[in-house]
Parts: C-alpha cells; structure tokens; sequence
C-alpha cells in the first residue's frame, strides 16, 4: 500500500530547508510507571528522590559548563533556572516529597504529577511567552529527574546521526544543544514557543524549525523522510521523490549562494551605484553571533538587546559582574566600531510577570522599558554601572534607552545617569565615555522627536514596536498580524519626522527591526536620507547586494511619493514598479 505525502503546517521559528529521515522522541505519561506504593516504602522512595535529585544535578551543572565553554555563557544561563528547581528543597522537590507521602505514589509517578499541577496553575496568565517558558523549564526539570530515576542519560540518542530530522512534542534545551551539535537536519515540533529556550537555541546553531505542528508525532514513522521547510512553516511528511529532491536542489542552490556571498560580498562596501555609502550594523542577542556578525562584516553592533541576560539568569536578577562580562567583552570584539547597547526592554511580554512584580492587563502598553526601569532603579543602577565600567576600557560604547514616550522620561534618567557616572569614576578612577540615544518605537516620540533631540546623541528607530503602536497590531497576535505592515503610509510618516528632527538636531539616526533588511523598506530609507541601518548578521550581506544595486539618485524623488499613498499594499506594489522601471532592478 502506497503511503501518500502529508503536509502539515505550522509556525516558522528558523527559516531554512532541513531534509532527512526521521527520528521521533516522544516523552509522555506512557514512557514512565505510575504505581502505588505501600506506606513502607515512602520513606524509601523519598530517599530514592533526592540521590536521583542529586545526579539530575550534578548531570545539569555538567551541561551548563560544557555550553559555556563551547556556546558561551548566554545559553549557558539556560540552565541556571533548572538547576535552581532541583536544588530548591522547599519549592519543588518538597512538593514531590509531599505527594509521596500523601497518595503513597513512586518517584516518577509523583513528580510528573506535581510538574502537571504546576503547569494548570499557570495557564491563567496573561503573559504567554512566561507561561511557555516556565511550562517548559518544569517539563525538562521532571525529565532529568526520570532520567535519573530510571539511569536513564540523554547519551541514548547518540545513534543520531546527522542527515536526520528531530519530530517530537517538544524538547528540552540540553537535548537541543546535543542534537544540534550532532549535526541534525531540523526540528518539527508539537509544541513549544517562538521565544522559548529550545527555540533561542535553534536560531542560534541556525537549524531550520517549525513549532506548532499538531498531530505529526502520531503521523510520522522511524525512518520516514521529512523536510521541514522553515520559509514557510511547513512540514512535509514522506514526500515524493520528485518534491524531495526538488527540496534538496534548492538546500544546494541557498549553499552555493552563502558561498558566492561570501566570496563576492564580505569584503566589498554597502555603495549604492552613485556613490552612497550605508553602514551596517548588526542585531546581536547571543555571543554567539558575535562571530557570524564580525566574518559578514558588520560595522558594528547597532543592538544589543541586554533583556536576554536578565531573562537567562531567571528567576535571579543578574549581577554587576554578570553584565559587566557580556558587556565588555562586546565593546572590546567590535572596537573601535561603535556598539549600541540597550538597556533591558523589561515587561510586556518579555520578562516573567513576578520577577517584575506586577500582574497588569494590558502589559505591552504597561510597565516595560524605561518605564520599568524608573519604577525599579536598583535594576537599572546595577545595570548603568556595568555599562559604564565596561566603557571605560574602550571608546565604542553607546547606551540606548529603550520605549521612551517623552522627553520627561530622558530627563529623569539622565539625572540617575549623572549621580552613576559620578560614583563609577570614583571607583575606578577612569573617565566614563559613552554616547546617550534612544529608540523612536511609539508614536508620541517620533511626534515630539525635535524635543527629544535636544537631550540625546543618536535615535534608532525600532520599525517593529513602531509599527505595531502606530497601527494598533500586536504582531505576535495570529489573529490581526496580517495588518502588520512597516510600509504602512502612517509609520512612513512617522519615520520621516524623525529623521528630519534628528537632521535639524545634527544627531544620527540608524533604522533597526525588520523594516531593515526587507528591500523595498530599505529603498524607502535610503531615498529618505538614512545611511545606517541595524539588522539580524544573517541578513547583512543579503541588503548589501540590494544597496550595491540601487541608485538612489534616480528614484529618490519618486520614492517619497509614496507617503501620499492611502496602505501598504500601495506602498509596497509603488516601490517596487519605481525600482524596476527607473533602474531595471526587480525586489
């Protein structure tokens, strides 16, 4: 009987082709004993937890130092809050203690137990990305205790090969290191969130992955090939010959061009053909992506976003040598080229609703950002002196203040800001150098940006956060994301105005999100007059063969027409009929 090609659909985390024959781990309530024990044997069973607790440990504390030494020390932090469940005593393990006691059940059976009421308690909460990240941290918890329950190691898997693709319910981080590092070809996934640990992980090792792929691990055999195409969001299960090498054609053809860009591209500059030159710089979130920014040729880091030190080190708020190493090490790879670092873009949907102590309704348009960070100063102040510290050993360091909607709230900070400088130059006895700028990503800012202007060095505008405040779309939202557009005539706009507030202030002004590396955004840019632009490093020599293409002389005039243009769709079929007739290049 013919077993006809499936396709499922689901959710891109990673884009990319990964091709190759399945290997489908499910861990469920099936793969572990549930059994009542005799009143006997609790005290036995108790004292069989905490030996296994002690292993689950000891095997955790093992992966966190073999990541930071081969990954670094931002995907190391993962494991920190792993680690902090099994060895706090009265938080988790005294629950499973209790529920031996209480219903005479086995280790594994309680353990699973208390990991399922723990989850239930959370579903209730209105911060998602919290809700997923916890559900997952528990689910790995339960499952290295098991592990070590049973004697059983994730050194099982190593018959893993590496022209394979992982299908499973979801995955624990340390599985995905060790998988990734074996080389897989991707991972199609149940379950799991976009800005999960599993997740962060897989962008970082640049392995393709699909998330939300409900009903595959029933539908997929051993042995069965599987693509799982990270463009698109889609899975395909047994697919014919002809599509299966039709696939492997184009993996082929995306290999050769990485090559040909390389080649071609990383040592020319970003010059338009009359002359303009763009500096590109590079969107980092993980140290590993410092390498991959400096072999592109970024021209330095136009964002860190410092929020993935305070999420990593979760459920402990990061110290002033946590933020100092990441910080320092930063400004020292990409001098003397300029590193715009800035500060924790706390809140929202960010960052776990009890570290930052409050539950709100609405928490995108709530405490988050500077907001946040003059609501809690002593977060802030740790991080400043950090930042300062870490400056005084260069001269590239540029602080960037993120959500702010009013001058009133870059007053404020200067003011902390001073007294920091102050007590840091006294300490260390060195001068502090440093450039102070924010974000344009609400309309009230880019409204009031000549204000702005007034007290800060440089703007970046943050196309994202614009976009989705302007046009009143949360964008992680499926349900109204279609009408999340930067080409929106109104965040146009927005744009223009503050840049030509930063031009009458004489302050530069650099584009960040992915208005960025999207071409026609960058026409539009470019024929505005901005002439720096940061974006994720795998995209930077992909905008750079753009701009070695455009003349923006011939079509600037035409280009800004489209302001008057009534939606996006407008806009983008506008650039792109400008673009081809004026000078023969196809976006």
């Amino acid at each position: 009987m013919k077993v006809e090609e499936k396709i499922f659909k689901g959710t891109s985390v990673v884009p990319g082709i990964g091709v190759g024959k399945a290997v489908v781990l499910i861990i469920t309530d099936a793969d572990l004993y549930r059994m009542q024990i005799p009143d006997f044997r609790v005290e036995n069973e108790i004292e069989r937890l905490r030996k296994a607790v002690d292993i689950a440990s000891a095997r955790v504390e093992k992966m966190r130092n073999k990541v930071s030494k081969q990954l670094g020390t931002e995907l190391a932090g993962i494991f920190e809050a792993h680690i902090q469940l099994l060895k706090d005593r009265n938080f988790f393990i005294k629950r499973v203690e209790k529920k031996i006691k209480q219903n005479y059940l086995n280790a594994e059976g309680a353990v699973w137990e208390v990991v399922e009421e723990l989850i239930k308690d959370l579903k209730g909460l209105a911060d998602r990305t919290f809700y997923e990240r916890t559900r997952q941290d528990l689910n790995n918890v339960a499952i290295y205790l098991v592990e070590a329950l049973q004697g059983v190691s994730h050194h099982e898997i190593n018959e893993v090969g590496e022209d394979v693709v992982v299908v499973a319910d979801d995955i624990a981080p340390s599985l995905a290191i060790h998988l990734g590092r074996k080389g897989v070809k991707g991972f199609a996934l149940e379950h799991g969130g976009v800005t999960s640990h599993t997740s962060i992980i897989a962008k970082s090792l640049n392995i393709p992955m699909v998330i939300g792929v409900h009903g595959i691990t029933k539908s997929v055999r051993p042995n069965d090939h599987v693509v799982v195409d990270g463009r698109r969001g889609e899975v395909i299960v047994r697919p014919t010959q002809e599509h299966k090498e039709e696939y492997l054609t184009i993996v082929k053809i995306h290999k050769r061009r990485e090559v040909e860009y390389l080649d071609e591209l990383v040592s020319l500059p970003a010059v338009t053909l009359d002359g303009i030159e763009v500096a590109l710089l590079a969107n980092i979130d993980l140290a590993e992506e410092i390498n991959l920014a400096k072999k592109v040729n970024a021209q330095g880091v136009g964002l860190y976003r410092s929020e993935f030190i305070f999420i990593e080190k979760h459920p402990y708020t990061p110290t002033e040598n946590d933020h100092y190493n990441v910080y320092s090490k930063l400004l020292k790879e990409f001098s003397p080229n300029r590193v715009i670092i800035r500060t924790h873009d706390l809140g929202g949907k960010k960052v776990a609703q009890d570290v930052i102590e409050t539950h709100e309704d609405n928490p995108v348009l709530g405490l988050r950002g500077i907001r946040l960070f003059l609501a809690h100063k002593d977060i802030l102040e740790t991080q400043l002196r950090a930042l300062l510290k870490a400056g005084c050993e260069t001269d590239n360091l540029w602080i960037m203040l993120p959500l702010v909607s009013s001058v009133d709230e870059i007053i404020i900070f200067k003011e902390i800001l001073r007294d920091t400088v102050k007590d840091v130059e006294e300490q260390t006895g060195k001068q502090c150098k440093f450039k102070l700028g924010t974000m344009i990503e609400v309309p009230s800012a880019a409204l009031t940006a000549k204000h702005i202007a007034e007290e800060v060095d440089f703007f970046s505008i943050g196309t994202n956060d614009l976009t989705q405040y302007t046009l009143a779309v949360d964008r992680n939202n499926e349900h109204v994301a279609y009408l999340f557009d930067s080409l929106h005539p109104s965040v146009l706009k927005l744009i223009k105005e503050t840049f030509i507030a930063a031009q009458e202030k004489g302050i530069e002004t650099s584009v960040c999100g992915e208005m960025s590396c999207d071409p026609k955004g960058v026409v539009y840019l470019l024929s505005l007059g901005i002439r720096t632009l940061s974006m994720n490093p795998r995209n930077i020599l992909h905008v750079k063969r753009v701009i070695r293409n455009l003349n923006i002389g011939e079509i600037k005039d035409d280009i800004m027409k489209v302001l008057q243009l009534s939606n996006a769709k407008e806009v983008s079929s506008f650039i792109s009929n400008v673009v081809k007739d004026k000078i023969g290049l196809k976006l």
